[in-house]
């Protein structure tokens, strides 16, 4: 069983996680929209890739409001698994287009691949968890 010390780090270490995500795609998406548009398609692959890290942080977010509503199916919720599977498809893509955009200078380019690394690198830990 976890200590109490064990617990308010664990949490403090998640809120901070969870922030720094949310911090660095607000991040990415002000500087799209600030900056000027680089027009062509490997530019356009690392918005995509924004967009489906977008995605799948909403996707994320979708399980977590879930999970307050319904708590007691915290690890067999077949709805909770298939989110996680997707969400893990999504990021996979993510990071897929993020690469091909990384080669292009861009805006959002290393926005998109660090947020895409690292939200399937978090899915992934989930669905091994599940």
């Amino acid at each position: 069983m976890p200590t109490r010390f064990a617990q308010v780090l664990s949490i403090i270490y998640s809120v901070a996680f969870f922030s720094a995500i949310a911090a660095l795609l607000i991040w990415g998406w002000a500087r799209y929209f600030k900056q000027p548009r680089v027009r062509g398609l490997l530019p356009a692959m690392s918005v995509g890739g924004l967009a489906l890290v977008s995605i799948s942080v909403l996707i994320g977010v979708g399980g977590f409001i879930r999970q307050l509503f319904n708590p007691g199916l915290l690890y067999f919720d077949p709805i909770l698994q298939r989110m996680v599977g997707i969400a893990l498809l999504v990021s996979l893509l993510a990071v897929a287009f993020s690469l091909l955009g990384v080669w292009s200078k861009n805006p959002v380019r290393w926005h998109s691949l660090a947020l895409s690394l690292v939200l399937f690198l978090m899915w992934f830990a989930a669905a091994m968890d599940i």
